[in-house]
């Protein structure tokens, strides 16, 4: 009998008498999952938003199993016979070398930018046409301002407005 049939009984049949004690058989060990929903234009997320400090736990947890482990094996290795010994040293020996190709492919592929974005040469370009953009035009208003007050010092000190001055005081 699942979990629903005394539900079902009762639909079907009003005066059946639901067993509450069957139903309500709560497992006290499961974690209750928090689920943060978000609402979006497309439909709807559900994000299971656990702690960090918890995430954390988890993954210190299992590096110190993998850690001892890898201590337990290494005992072993020394207690095994020839024939093991060999294919087990040749299994560490392979994981090291594919571990040094990996890190090694990983330099060459960022020497010769192929990790990088694909635009990012255009995008970068863009940035500095901008920013060339924005001080050449700081510049011509700095421009323009030097030249209006060079422009009024030199109508202060002209003749014809030093002569307009004396022709103002005579009157």
């Amino acid at each position: 009998m699942n979990k629903f049939s005394n539900l079902t009984q009762h639909a079907e049949n009003p005066s059946y008498q639901i067993d509450l004690e069957q139903n309500s058989h709560t497992d006290l060990t499961k974690k209750t999952r928090n689920l943060r929903i978000i609402h979006c234009g497309d439909g709807i997320i559900e994000e299971c938003s656990e702690d960090e400090e918890e995430k954390e736990r988890i993954e210190r947890e299992e590096k110190r199993k993998q850690e001892e482990l890898r201590a337990k094996m290494e005992l072993e290795a020394k207690n095994m016979p020839w024939l093991p010994w060999m294919a087990y040293m040749a299994q560490k020996s392979a994981e090291k070398s594919l571990e040094v190709c990996d890190s090694m492919g990983e330099k060459l592929a960022w020497w010769f930018g192929i990790t990088k974005p694909k635009f990012l040469y255009e995008i970068e370009e863009y940035n500095r046409i901008k920013l060339e953009e924005e001080n050449s035009d700081d510049k011509a208003e700095e421009i323009i301002i030097g030249i209006d007050t060079l422009d009024n010092k030199n109508l202060e000190n002209s003749e014809y407005h030093s002569d307009m001055n004396f022709l103002k005081n005579k009157i």
